[in-house]
């Protein structure tokens, strides 16, 4: 489909202008996208060649013998002898900044802590909490580099403390790409990481009454507590054998350490056959943990990934991020505060077509039957506050993926919450009337149940796309007479909007969002002006359908906010997003 575009660089307006149903045009421009003990030492630890020092990190393993990488001209490498999945590091380790943007390159998986396959295993060795095991320290401007097939995982009781700044950044990365031999859009070129907890998931059976708060402000009773005989132990998705790693538990508050000014590029390769792994795998991560600024580029599978936990997590930015970029699953409760997507468009002749599935999928339950986790109260229920999402509208089985470039999927009974975001195919909009490129998506008979009850809050929203809605369902079809919806109004929060009947459409309508089903279009005047490139048009200049924005919608960076991210601004990426003056995405 050809798209009509009119650019703005510096003085001169991008504009898009996109007609929807009832009229109106839609211009996007963007022009402005211009307590554990610390065993290593990387001081004095071992002599080269030359009798220099080694900078590479060291840490004494478990029989006295010191382990150290070799320096390789700027950087450092570290064999299996130093640590693999089955080598685990079990003392702490730090990772300098090397000088002249040298790396630290790993031949094989680096594991922190020792993995156990139970609660009561991971007891009896002193492991019960974040902290009790050893951490991995990654200083500000680091670079750590991969293998395919390799991955970065920090096991229950360990903690992670990559501490980066807005002018020196963490970096996790393949070796292909610190030699230069990548793509700007490549994924896979390694694995990605994975952060294990003891926090909640759904996943596992609990007692009941449980209030999705730590335990330490719980009265005695009231905790979160495993049922009787019951372990919460889970194999992470997409790791086996030697690879293999657990996540759960019922420490709600567990600390798996900081995550701050942190990208991850090029990361999804497998580590077992049909398993891509996410740039972030959060494994029931706890609350105390710290996550803000935080970058997943270019990834093959989901950008960040929660299997239950009440991590939050503060200014996060996916670009080309080929399936989710925000995949909620089994009872994460956390927020997502301030947060940018925008999916792949394909200008990498190397990739040829558009790329990027849902901005956000989202599953009450996926490890357990959602009807049980009804009964019980522990379906998901997170929160999602000033995002922008913009879909590259591509076609489902594009790009490997089963799923079309699309807004907002939630099912299996997610309890979310979204508020003053903006959601948007306008862009690459298609005025094909498929439901194909959805804003939003209500998918099973449970979520419709639970919208109808009013326990979904979407508000203060703006949806731009030609697909509104992958289906329209019909909430007045519910039964109001089961006891799964009875049961449903009796949740709902005083004072909270609905019930609801009618369609999904009228839904987001009547909940205070903006709605505008805008197709591509240059040659009538502008009544939608939502975006600035990716950033949010100031709410006094915002309009919807040629009505005024009554609230702030959408991420509220600036081009100081993203100073360290890589493949947004010039200077930082390797070409320009395909949304920019005189660029052509690829194949839908």
């Amino acid at each position: 489909m050809k798209l009509n575009n009119t650019f703005k660089v510096s003085a001169l307006v991008l504009a898009m202008a996109l007609a929807g149903c009832g009229g109106g045009d839609i211009v996007l421009d963007a022009s402005d996208n211009s307590t554990y003990t610390d065993n290593s030492d990387n001081s004095v630890t071992g002599e080269t060649g030359g009798g220099d020092t080694n900078v590479c990190a060291s840490y004494t393993d478990e029989s006295g013998v010191l382990q150290q990488g070799t320096e390789e001209d700027d950087n450092c490498r570290y064999t299996s002898q130093f640590v693999s999945s089955s080598n685990p590091i079990l003392t702490s380790v730090t990772f300098s900044a090397l000088e002249n943007d040298g790396a630290h390159i790993f031949n094989e998986s680096l594991y922190i802590g020792q993995s156990y396959d139970s609660l009561s295993d991971a007891a009896a060795a002193g492991i019960t909490e974040g902290g009790d095991g050893p951490s991995l320290f990654v200083e500000a401007g680091a670079t750590l580099a991969f293998q395919s097939g390799t991955a970065v995982v920090i096991n229950r009781g360990s903690q992670i403390r990559a501490e980066g700044t807005s002018t020196a950044p963490v970096t996790f990365t393949s070796e292909t790409d610190i030699d230069g031999n990548i793509t700007p859009e490549e994924t896979g070129a390694w694995g990605g990481m994975v952060i294990n907890g003891f926090g909640f998931t759904n996943g596992c059976e609990y007692e009941s009454g449980w209030a999705f708060e730590p335990n330490s402000a719980l009265d005695e009773g009231s905790a979160l507590e495993l049922v009787t005989d019951a372990d919460c132990s889970i194999a992470v998705e997409g790791l086996i054998g030697n690879d293999e790693t657990t996540y759960g538990g019922e420490l709600p508050e567990d600390n798996s350490g900081e995550l701050s000014y942190v990208v991850v590029k090029h990361a999804g390769s497998a580590l077992s056959p049909g398993n891509e792994l996410n740039g972030i795998t959060f494994g029931a991560v706890g609350s105390e943990t710290t996550v803000s600024n935080l970058e997943i580029y270019s990834n093959i599978d989901d950008g960040i990934e929660f299997f239950g936990g009440g991590v939050n997590v503060e200014n996060y930015v996916a670009v080309y991020v080929q399936d989710d970029s925000i995949d909620i699953d089994d009872g994460y409760y956390g927020t997502i505060t301030n947060a940018l997507v925008i999916q792949g468009g394909g200008i990498d002749a190397a990739i040829g077509t558009r790329t990027g599935a849902h901005c956000v999928e989202s599953d009450g339950a996926s490890t357990r039957d959602e009807d049980s986790v009804f009964d019980e109260d522990y379906l998901s229920r997170a929160t999602i506050t000033n995002l922008t999402c913009i879909s590259s509208a591509k076609n489902e089985d594009t790009a490997g993926n089963g799923d079309p470039g699309a807004g907002i999927n939630f099912e299996e009974g997610h309890l979310l919450t979204v508020t003053n975001s903006i959601i948007t195919t306008a862009y690459a909009g298609d005025d094909e009337a498929e439901n194909n490129n959805y804003c939003f998506q209500a998918e099973d008979d449970i979520d419709a149940i639970q919208v109808a009850a009013g326990l979904l809050t979407f508000s203060e929203n703006i949806f731009a796309c030609p697909d509104m809605v992958a289906d329209d369902l019909d909430l007045g079809t519910v039964d109001t007479s089961s006891d799964q919806y009875t049961t449903a109004v009796s949740r709902r929060a005083d004072g909270a909007a609905g019930p609801f009947s009618g369609t999904v459409d009228a839904f987001l309508d009547d909940t205070g969002n903006l709605t505008s089903e805008v197709t591509v279009r240059a040659d009538e005047g502008v009544t939608t002006n939502i975006l600035s490139g990716f950033y949010s048009v100031t709410q006094a200049d915002m309009l919807v359908d040629g009505t005024a924005v009554s609230f702030a919608a959408g991420s509220t960076f600036t081009a100081d906010d993203l100073s360290w991210t890589y493949g947004l601004i010039d200077g930082a990426r390797g070409q320009a997003l395909w949304f920019e003056d005189g660029q052509t995405p690829g194949d839908r």
